[in-house]
This record gives C-alpha cells, structure tokens and sequence, in this order.
C-alpha cells in the first residue's frame, strides 16, 4: 500500500523542485521512506515513543499531539494516512495543518475509511476499520471537500484503491457485502467483519 499511495501523489509533485514533505502520524517513518529515497526533504510528527525513536533516527520527528507543538518549517506536501478519524479537537489539527502548508502545498489524506462506503452501510460496527472510542472520527468525501473548500482549498485529485490492492479477493469479498446485504433485508444481525471492498478507503489531495 506504501508504494500504491507513495506513486499516486508523485503524479502531483514537481521533483525537479526542492519539497519539504511532513507526515503527521509517521509511525516507525515507513511511508517517509519513499518520499526521501526520491530525494525529498522529510519530517514527521509522533505521539507514540516507541515509533518516534526508530523515525527519528531517519528524519526530523516532532512529538507529541500536532496543535501543542512548535514547528518552525512550512511544508510543499503533509501527509495524513490513515490519522485523521484518531484526532481529538479536529479543527485544531486542521488549523494547525493550514499553517504549515506552504502557497499551493498539498494535503494528502489516504488510508482513510469511507462512511459512505456501501460497506459501512452494512456492516456498521462490523466495517473494517469502525468508529469507535479510539477513532473518534467518521468522514465521507463530502464532509472533508466542504471543510476545506471553506478554507480555499481544491480537492485535485480523488481515488479509491481495490482492486491493485494486495487485500483484494473479489469473489469472496462480493459474496460477503451479498450475504451481509441479505441478513439487512431480512431484519437480521450482520455478526461478521466487513471484506475489503470497492470504495472502503479513501484517498483525496487538496491543493491550497
């Protein structure tokens, strides 16, 4: 999925160019790793201790919850894979993000569950990756366009990974959303997790 996700936002990067790239939630900094083997400048931000040590030993990692933290850079691209339904206080992390992005800087947002997946209208808290106390945070496509239209973003690019996936298993998978489609017909409980499927996650970049 790193190298899926890494060469679908290079379509929208200049390498020409000098980029500073930040990712919030870098982990262990594995998705960092595609963007500085093509030579871009890279920075992450990380609350877990553990992970933050083995990123740091690769790039700039700044840690702790992004709104508390004082980062003196502006950033080209900032990265949030898979994140944003864990935010606490979300519009400071978007505020926060803002700041950091330079004129015409792009937002990627990817790994990120859809709630208006025909998935989640199954299976609800039987979908892949559920809402739940940990991920405080549900999206569709329209919620995050309307919040950052409102800021004077565009959304340029727009995907939905499945079937180049290495998840995929597209005869089972359509039998599961049928059979989880039949037990809702019939006022039934769906007591078993969603497949990966068709329009699951999302993947959006929005240019400032």
């Amino acid at each position: 999925m790193y190298q899926l996700e890494f060469e679908y936002i290079a379509k929208y990067l200049d390498f020409s160019k000098s980029i500073k790239v930040l990712d919030v939630g870098c982990a262990e900094g594995k998705f960092l790793d595609f963007f500085s083997r093509e030579g871009l400048e890279c920075y992450g931000v990380e609350v877990g201790r553990e992970a933050a040590a083995i990123a740091e030993s690769k790039y700039k990692v700044y840690k702790g919850n992004l709104p508390e933290l004082e980062i003196p850079e502006k950033f080209d691209l900032i990265v949030l894979r898979g994140v944003i339904q864990y935010f606490e206080n979300l519009k400071d992390y978007f505020r926060k993000i803002d700041s950091l992005l330079n004129e015409n800087g792009l937002i990627y947002i990817t790994s990120q569950p859809n709630m208006d997946s025909i998935c989640h209208q199954l299976f609800k808290d039987k979908f892949i990756l559920p809402v739940c106390a940990i991920a405080r945070n549900g999206f569709s496509k329209d919620v995050l366009v309307r919040y950052w239209n409102s800021k004077n973003y565009c959304l340029v690019g727009e995907k939905y990974f499945y079937e180049e996936t290495p998840y995929v298993d597209v005869h089972n998978d359509i039998e599961k959303v049928y059979r989880a489609a039949e037990l809702k017909k019939q006022g039934k409980t769906v007591d078993f997790r969603s497949p990966a499927f068709w329009g699951n996650m999302m993947t959006l970049v929005f240019k400032k």
